[in-house]
């Protein structure tokens, strides 16, 4: 996955800053990541080609299917939660041109968000072990969420320093107004970089489907707590939230990895055994 990853968001930036040289309309950066994605699938294909060839042929495309819709589901969902915010603004008729700042906000922190993921995707092995050998342990979960949280904060630290600067630069001088909303989003970070870390520690014990069910209550949380903020602080309300759901979530996930180490599931002998086992 860290191979197809870079591939996608390798080809994603490519044809992205090819699209801003040409001036090109807004909703074409949507094909760039489309194009980025496929390309990330036809890696994944060849490399699961490759398994198959080097006796792999346990993992049947049953277990891919069965283990791989926990994952589709919270990468769906993880989605969903981050474009909320943005849809509810818009149900209330908030001004497009708010939500706009909004958007210009949240970008680079939900930019910083996608290179935590992408080292929490390159640990994944580094756990699966572990968890197979049975070794991985509750001191594990203490790492995670100390460098995670080390890392989030410095992020977040040298983004706030630099905000104004990078808003005018990159955005202009028109969304300056963006910069007090940016400097409340970019403090979910330092949560949220541990969330990603321990992610994957959940899913090398076989226990993703955990993280789905707590996301789905961070998800419904998030939604009654923008309603009931959005029609009396719109954007600001709704970077609040988001702060307070990414810092709720990470306690949530403190706890389902706690549980999920304590009650790992052996996915190993699920592929080459069978359904039975679980």
């Amino acid at each position: 996955e860290v191979g197809a990853r870079t591939v996608e968001l390798g080809v994603a930036l490519l044809l992205l800053a090819a699209l801003a040289l040409l001036a090109a309309p807004v909703w074409t950066t949507g094909l760039a990541f489309a194009v980025g994605a496929a390309g990330g699938l036809a890696a994944i294909r060849f490399k699961l080609g490759t398994l198959a060839g080097e006796g792999g042929a346990g993992m049947t495309r049953a277990f891919l299917a069965r283990e791989g819709a926990a994952f589709l589901a919270l990468n769906l969902g993880a989605q969903a939660g981050l474009r909320l915010d943005t849809f509810l603004l818009a149900g209330f008729g908030v001004a497009k041109e708010e939500i706009g700042r909004y958007g210009v906000a949240a970008a680079p922190v939900w930019g910083l968000l996608g290179v935590a993921q992408l080292f929490a995707v390159a640990a994944y092995p580094t756990f699966a072990k572990l968890a197979v050998e049975g070794r991985i342990r509750v001191r594990h979960i203490a790492a995670v969420a100390a460098g995670g949280g080390a890392a989030g904060a410095l992020v977040a630290g040298l983004l706030t320093a630099v905000k104004t600067p990078l808003v005018r630069l990159v955005f202009g001088p028109h969304y300056l107004a963006s910069v007090p909303l940016m400097g409340v989003l970019v403090w979910l970070l330092p949560a949220a970089y541990v969330m990603m870390g321990l992610g994957v520690l959940v899913a090398s014990c076989g226990r993703q489907r955990w993280s789905l069910v707590s996301q789905a209550v961070l998800l419904c949380g998030s939604t009654v707590a923008n309603l009931a903020v959005i029609p009396r602080w719109g954007t600001m309300g709704c970077a609040v939230v988001a702060v307070a759901v990414w810092t709720a979530g990470l306690a949530t996930s403190l706890t389902v990895a706690t549980l999920a180490v304590r009650r790992p599931r052996g996915i190993e002998a699920v592929a080459t055994m069978g359904p039975e086992v679980e």
